[in-house]
């Protein structure tokens, strides 16, 4: 299980602080806490909730945001300023402590680096798959094309 993440930095770019920032803001409380408070305190629509769980369970499961069977991309069912609006709802981002000075970082510095590709739908996000082919993959850099696989294979067979 400890190397599971190393999973996260093959799929996408994107993967690894998508899944470090929700797993940041389910840190602290039940899904029940987190509803109550989020829900009923901030009011934050349920819908728009329900929909942000969702996908972070997705994120969770398929450990990105591209499905483990198909590899094709899922984005949230939110506008990007809802999705940020509920990172805010959270209790931990006006908690005046460590753990909350951390939280506001975290996404603060995180978030606007990814925002783009939580969202973006089209090529080359829409999928995993070499980028000649329209697709994305942490696994090789960006400018790898199946040619190149071709000579590193035979170079690694000696």
């Amino acid at each position: 299980m400890a190397g599971s993440k190393s999973v996260l930095h093959d799929l996408s770019y994107e993967s690894p602080p998508l899944f470090l920032l929700l797993q940041s803001f389910f840190q602290d409380k039940n899904l029940d806490q987190l509803t109550k408070d989020i829900v009923k305190t901030k009011k934050i629509e349920v819908t728009k909730f329900l929909h942000f769980v969702l996908y972070s369970a997705g994120i969770f499961e398929n450990f990105s945001n591209y499905n483990n069977f198909g590899h094709k991309k899922f984005i949230p069912e939110l506008e990007p300023a809802d999705f940020e609006a509920i990172f805010k709802a959270n209790s931990l981002w006006t908690e005046k402590t460590v753990k909350g000075d951390l939280y506001r970082k975290c996404f603060n510095e995180i978030y606007p680096l990814i925002k783009t590709e939580i969202f973006a739908y089209e090529k080359p996000y829409a999928a995993i798959g070499f980028p000649e082919e329209g697709g994305i993959t942490g696994y090789f850099s960006r400018n790898i094309n199946k040619e190149d696989l071709k000579v590193i294979k035979a170079f690694l067979k000696g």
